[in-house]
């Protein structure tokens, strides 16, 4: 089931592009959760981060859809957004904020499926190209691909991310079921290592994005069992131009 949000403070225009998701669900076989916010302040405080498509409206009371949509890729740089507008006015600063797609009212069926179609295979690529982050700092998403690797001391953790560090409370068996398998792999008992950003393994140490983490003995023939297999395998989680 695809999860949808449509932001719109116009109940006419909400409710003709809740009409033609349904009819495009049902004449595709798909299904389709739709959520309705009547503003960016409402749909900021009640998002959840498992949502698929975001369509913005851009103009709104209190906060506009390129406004809200700023805010909403601080938590979330990956859910598919699309602007709906009454004209093209906002067409070039879609840009700034990844929105995949630019809709003007009023809404044709014809038309619509074309454009939902790209909208729905961006969607599907970024399916499981995402972890949830649960930190001191709030919950967002973050692109696996930023990950460079977990430290784990107890019961805390640190992400070690290309946009910075995260603190955060779980266990390293439980960052083993969340993350992909194959992707990620322990170079001892207190760093999960993301293998894309391996850059290579020494004696004692592998280099990680620059960094050198400790390799115990144990862990260091199956690491470079998993690295090899990784790049054999080519990289799923490859990021977009």
């Amino acid at each position: 089931m695809y999860k949808i949000i449509v932001v719109d403070d116009e109940d006419r225009s909400a409710e003709e592009l809740t009409e033609l998701l349904e009819r495009y669900a049902a004449a595709n076989g798909l299904l389709f959760s739709v959520r309705r916010f009547k503003n960016g302040l409402e749909f900021l405080e009640g998002y959840e981060l498992d949502s698929d498509i975001v369509f913005m409206d851009t103009d709104m009371p209190m906060m506009d859809g390129l406004a809200a949509a700023r805010k909403l890729r601080q938590i979330d740089p990956v859910v598919t957004l699309v602007f709906t507008a009454p004209t093209e006015g906002c067409a070039v600063e879609g840009y700034e904020v990844d929105a995949v797609d630019y809709l003007v009212r009023p809404f044709k069926f014809v038309s619509f499926c074309h454009h939902f179609e790209r909208i729905l295979a961006r969607s599907d690529r970024k399916i499981g190209r995402t972890v949830i982050l649960t930190t001191n700092q709030g919950a967002f998403c973050m692109p696996i691909a930023s990950v460079y690797y977990v430290e784990i001391s107890g019961h805390k953790i640190v992400w070690h991310t290309k946009q910075g560090l995260y603190n955060a409370y779980g266990s390293i068996k439980e960052l083993e079921e969340r993350l992909p398998a194959g992707q990620f792999f322990r170079c001892n008992q207190c760093y999960l290592v993301n293998l894309r950003h391996v850059a290579r393994i020494g004696a004692e140490t592998v280099s990680v994005a620059g960094t050198e983490l400790q390799m115990s003995r144990p862990k260091k023939k199956p690491f470079a069992r998993a690295l090899f297999r990784y790049r054999k395998g080519g990289d799923i989680y490859q990021e977009e131009d």
